[in-house]
């Protein structure tokens, strides 16, 4: 199986990928695929004697990991039911490749307050997935400057306006300045954002009002790309979310 492929179907996920592989569903079931080609459920380290069967369904945002990978998945299943390569070329992605072109994704601006005389803008341009993992440039850099680096501030909350976000569970969260009196690194600054926009896809989700493009493809956490963060108040900032090549 190609690295380079970026969407299989199930069957394919099933069939292609090597004995010792792994697939863990999002309530953490986990399947081993055998010497035998089968996938058995393993729970604590030891096979249930349970396999997936033929045309087993198995959930949406279920993760493949190639042998020995502990950590980084290699395919995600997408809601429209195919599994998306989560490794795919980095040239994918660049900013400069024409091939790829980078689709906001619409936002209600967040107003709260008076007008900013230091209205901040943090650039990113990376992978959430690779937000989620701190994998940011100048990680151990501050990601602030001004008033939202003083040891005064504490808290800045990190909000949305995307549609349907207010008929749900989402609040926005809180996070932290500062860390052992230090301000807030890049590195953290990026997890945070990758954390909250896990949390409102599932709040979406829960309405059946998933995150989607225009006209109407629903978009998986990882299609989508950190361009920036702005500060839109006093103590809250808004991330600008967009995915490539769609």
């Amino acid at each position: 199986m190609s690295s380079t492929t970026l969407t299989l179907t199930e069957s394919e996920v099933l069939s292609h990928l090597p004995a010792g592989s792994r697939i863990v569903s999002p309530t953490a079931k986990v399947f081993i695929k055998h010497a035998d080609h089968r996938w058995w459920n393993w729970v604590n380290n030891a096979c249930t004697g349970l396999s997936l069967q033929p045309g087993h369904d198995l959930p949406k945002g279920s993760l493949a990991y190639l042998p020995n990978e502990l950590v980084l998945s290699c395919y995600v299943k997408h809601p429209n039911g195919s599994w998306l390569n989560v490794q795919p070329p980095r040239e994918a992605f660049s900013p400069n490749n024409a091939a790829a072109p980078l689709q906001i994704i619409s936002q209600t601006p967040y107003k709260s307050g008076a007008a900013l005389v230091d209205d901040q803008v943090v650039p990113f341009n990376v992978l959430m997935t690779a937000a989620e993992r701190g994998e940011v440039a100048d990680p151990a850099g501050h990601a602030f400057t001004g008033d939202l680096a003083s040891p005064s501030r504490e808290k800045f909350s990190i909000r949305f306006g995307l549609p349907f976000v207010e008929s749900s569970r989402y609040k926005a969260g809180q996070h932290n300045l500062h860390r052992a009196k230090v301000p807030v690194m890049r590195r953290q600054l990026a997890m945070d954002i990758a954390k909250e926009v896990r949390r409102v896809m599932d709040a979406l989700e829960e309405i059946h009002k998933p995150l989607a493009l225009p006209g109407g493809r629903q978009v998986a956490f990882e299609e989508l790309v950190l361009v920036d963060i702005q500060r839109m108040s006093h103590g809250s900032l808004q991330p600008t979310l967009a995915v490539r090549g769609a």
